[in-house]
């Protein structure tokens, strides 16, 4: 039997034992323990700007097109980054992106709490 250091746990998927082990990601197929939590949080507030970041050129997007009016009194803060989908596709498209993100931004902002909360 081998010796385990204190508040070290087996991990079943990766079959090896994990100091300080949070969870098993399937993102990067690995433990989030103790040598690498910190990495796994940088990745986690990197991907949650990331989402935010879409938000924002979405919103942009909606102000411009959809609203020119508003888009023509906000002035350059309301230019979307450079976004052409053709005729009529776009608007639909930006839409369906932005209704299926959501659940992404619910959970990467979930384990964004759930990670910090240590």
């Amino acid at each position: 039997r081998a010796v385990r250091e204190p508040r070290s746990h087996h991990c079943k998927e990766c079959g090896r034992c994990v100091r300080r082990l949070d969870h098993h990601c399937p993102w990067i197929d690995n433990c989030v323990g103790l040598g690498n939590q910190r990495t796994f949080f940088c990745f986690l507030v990197v991907l949650l700007l990331t989402l935010l970041g879409f938000y924002w050129a979405a919103a942009l997007y909606v102000v411009h097109d959809l609203v020119p009016a508003v888009g023509a009194a906000l002035g350059a803060w309301a230019r979307p980054p450079g976004l052409w989908l053709g005729s009529g596709l776009g608007p639909p498209l930006v839409l369906l992106t932005c209704a299926v993100n959501v659940v992404w931004l619910g959970f990467v902002g979930a384990l964004v709490l759930r990670t910090s909360a240590y």
